[in-house]
């Protein structure tokens, strides 16, 4: 919320080959929103970040093709319900880091959220899916 602060020191140190930020996802599946215009909607799983845009000044991020075929195929083959969310509305930790170090694989994991920065509504199914996801990625890493 702060411009990233926390998570490029850490890259810096750290020199992750991976980063994933986990973050909020809009749900927008409320009334008198047109379901074309949905970003993500309660109850139906975690949504794997492709791209985001910082909207005021330039940057954001592209994902890691891999990383997001990566995600694709655990959730696939664990069964863990999810979405594909490009939203140029905002950006997350990961849009910093990937630029670090000569360059980090990165991407970002949301659970889907109602009301951001107020009275926040998560389906507790999202969240379990996100760690879910988050859990059965690393095993393939190790």
């Amino acid at each position: 919320e702060v411009g990233a602060r926390g998570a490029i020191v850490a890259a810096t140190n750290i020199k992750p080959d991976i980063a994933i930020a986990l973050d909020m996802s809009l749900a927008t599946d409320i009334p008198g929103v047109p379901e074309s215009e949905y970003i993500n909607v309660l109850g139906k799983g975690t949504s794997i970040k492709v791209m985001d845009k910082l909207s005021t000044c330039i940057g954001g991020l592209i994902a890691h093709p891999q990383l997001v075929r990566d995600l694709k195929k655990v959730a696939k083959d664990n069964q863990i319900p999810y979405a594909i969310e490009a939203y140029a509305a905002g950006a997350t930790d990961a849009s910093f880091m990937q630029t670090l170090n000569g360059g980090i694989i990165a991407g970002g994991v949301q659970i889907p959220m109602r009301y951001v920065h107020s009275y926040e509504v998560v389906d507790v199914r999202d969240v379990v899916d996100t760690v879910e996801l988050l859990y059965r990625y690393i095993l393939t890493q190790a």
